[in-house]
């Protein structure tokens, strides 16, 4: 279970090298075939329950949230590579609905 505090930082640090060749073909060139290196650090993100549970009253409730850890093994640092068509017909509208969704 992770607690969020104000005077928690975290920095990360990714370096990597790549050799990139652009199409010959005319028809793919153009500016929705340009390509974003984008760093990132992958964390899972759960939807828990939490229980407060009272003896005295032998009753108790819950509480929705989400949860996370930044130290869980199951996170990963990662690059990825996005073609700006990519990003604007996929990651944003994907963005875009997580968004919605968690503000409503």
């Amino acid at each position: 279970d992770y607690t969020y505090k104000e005077s928690e930082q975290h920095s990360h640090t990714y370096t990597t090298s790549w050799s990139y060749q652009t199409s010959e073909d005319p028809f793919i060139a153009g500016a929705m075939s340009d390509v974003f290196v984008v760093p990132n650090f992958n964390v899972m993100f759960q939807e828990v329950t939490n229980v407060f549970w009272s003896n005295d009253v032998c009753d108790g409730e819950t509480l929705d949230r989400i949860s996370f850890s930044l130290d869980n093994p199951r996170n990963a640092p990662a690059v990825a590579f996005y073609t700006r068509w990519h990003v604007q017909n996929e990651k944003l509208p994907e963005l875009k609905e997580s968004y919605e969704y968690f503000n409503g």
